[in-house]
């Protein structure tokens, strides 16, 4: 979220307490929604002059299901409107609600994987030094290997292939291929079905089996609309916000349509995976769009 609810400059010094009481917003204060000067306020305290006070809208509650545990290591079903971290929508996040779930300092938890705000699936939390620093070289070896699925506008070609450009900023929240201090960044994608298009006369929608090499920041997301193939409800990187049914209805999207559907981690006979069942809007808008469900099968494989 980019912009704040509610926007004051403090004329004369007094407390935060009583600016928010006035002005009805003091359950955003215990949601870690309130910023002073661009810092989260932590608790009630003296305002100077001139002081900048925002306060940023919640997102819609969401919460996250524990699908596995191993040795410190937790994978987690994110719903797509819940932040992997806090962000200035809350304090409300994967990490906050775990460590609720094992009644520890959320500071002791570490997300190995993250998932955009949107964007639905399986990621890995780590507790502990030990488990932390087992995951990571595991991913920097490769070993942590990820499967996501996407409904996309466009199809990519050829069917099957490694997208590599190296990705960088491009703007306030935004990636772009080849941006300002760009970054090694490996896709491999895979076209397992297509079907009509999202919107009249717009490109045949394509459902793509993405595995990231790499975990640079809205690396899929970029990568797919690079190559013509933005993800549908991803307006951020040009995906369609709606489709229409056969029927000639008019469907908005409620979540970008990119999903974390499993995780590998381990050695040997310590492999282990978890998996997050496809969401039903992309399952649902697979079959409005004219798919089959055993394409989604197809895609996980």
């Amino acid at each position: 979220m980019s912009s704040p609810l509610f926007r004051w400059v403090v004329a004369s010094p007094l407390d935060l307490s009583r600016l928010l009481t006035e002005q009805g917003l003091v359950s955003a204060l215990q949601d870690g929604r309130v910023f002073v000067d661009g810092k989260r306020a932590g608790g009630d305290l003296p305002l100077p002059a001139n002081a900048v006070v925002e306060v940023f809208a919640p997102r819609p509650r969401a919460t996250i299901e524990v699908l596995a545990e191993e040795e410190g290591v937790f994978a987690v079903h994110k719903p797509a409107p819940l932040p992997t971290e806090p962000d200035k929508s809350g304090a409300d996040c994967v990490l906050s609600q775990l460590a609720r779930k094992l009644r520890v300092e959320p500071e002791g938890l570490f997300a190995v994987s993250r998932l955009d705000v949107g964007v639905s699936g399986v990621l890995l939390v780590t507790l502990g030094a030990k488990s932390r620093e087992r995951l990571l070289k595991e991913r920097s070896a490769g070993r942590l290997r990820r499967r996501y699925l996407a409904l996309a506008s466009g199809v990519p070609a050829p069917a099957e292939g490694l997208w590599a450009e190296a990705l960088g900023k491009a703007g306030p929240a935004r990636r772009g291929v080849e941006g300002k201090d760009a970054q090694r960044a490996e896709s491999q994608y895979r076209v397992v079905a297509t079907a009509r298009p999202a919107q009249s006369g717009g490109a045949r929608s394509a459902l793509l089996a993405l595995t990231p090499l790499t975990g640079r920041t809205h690396q899929l997301r970029v990568h797919a609309s690079a190559h013509g193939a933005p993800i549908l409800g991803d307006r951020k990187y040009g995906g369609p916000p709606r489709m229409t049914t056969a029927d000639g209805a008019v469907r908005a999207f409620s979540q970008i349509l990119l999903h974390a559907a499993w995780v590998e981690w381990g050695d040997g006979e310590r492999r282990l995976r978890a998996a997050s069942e496809p969401v039903a809007e992309l399952c649902d808008s697979w079959l409005a769009l004219g798919g089959d469900l055993a394409d989604i099968q197809r895609a996980l494989d």
